[in-house]
């Protein structure tokens, strides 16, 4: 069971990793273009190119959702095989104990409330 377990997540570990060093790469586009339109704001008013910066920006946030998305997926894609897995150990579990025979196990004891003592 240990193993059905840990070969998905050693796969998704390392596109995770992946996933989070191109979100962290694409985010900093981000920060160091607003940064240059923040103290270029003068110059890219006088030269009226306010609409570029704006699409450049926006093509950058973008590119900055498509790792996430893809981390995302990659996030539900290891949910999926780990129900799988559980519901598979779950579902054998119990077919193995409704085949074993009659008896092997007992219900255990139960106290009855006489023997209980609920002064104490």
């Amino acid at each position: 069971m240990f193993l059905c377990v840990l070969h998905p997540q050693r796969y998704y570990f390392a596109a995770a990793k992946e996933l989070m060093r191109l979100n962290g790469t694409t985010r900093s586009l981000i920060a160091n273009h607003l940064a240059e339109s923040i103290s270029g704001t003068m110059t890219i008013r006088a030269f009226q190119e306010e609409e570029r910066f704006f699409a450049k920006n926006y093509e950058l946030v973008d590119q900055n959702a498509s790792p996430f998305f893809h981390n995302f997926a990659a996030n539900e894609w290891l949910i999926q095989r780990l129900e799988t897995v559980s519901a598979a150990i779950l579902s054998s579990s119990a077919l193995v104990m409704v085949l074993l025979p009659q008896g092997t196990f007992s219900a255990g004891n139960y106290l009855n409330c006489s023997q209980v003592n609920m002064d104490a």
